[in-house]
């Protein structure tokens, strides 16, 4: 669970945001796996969990590359907006 800290003695817990992952096969037997939500975010795996695991790595640091360059901005902990 993801939290935000306003003092050492206070958390909030933030709503995990729920991202579609789609999962291809492709011919040479890999996965591929494409967050919907955010086009151009998508990663290549062996199996498909591993497809999984990167893409939602890849995903998370886009949100975080968002947020640095004011690009996402967090009004509620339920929400969010892309610029």
């Amino acid at each position: 669970m993801f939290v935000l800290s306003r003092n050492p003695f206070t958390t909030i817990p933030l709503q995990l945001m729920n991202l579609t992952i789609e999962i291809e096969k492709e011919e040479d037997g890999r996965f591929l796996a494409e967050v919907v939500n955010f086009p151009g975010v998508l990663a290549y795996g062996n199996t498909k969990e591993e497809a999984v695991a990167r893409v939602q790595a890849l995903a998370l640091w886009v949100l975080a590359d968002k947020l640095e360059d004011g690009k996402l901005m967090l009004t509620r902990p339920t929400e969010y907006f892309l610029n």
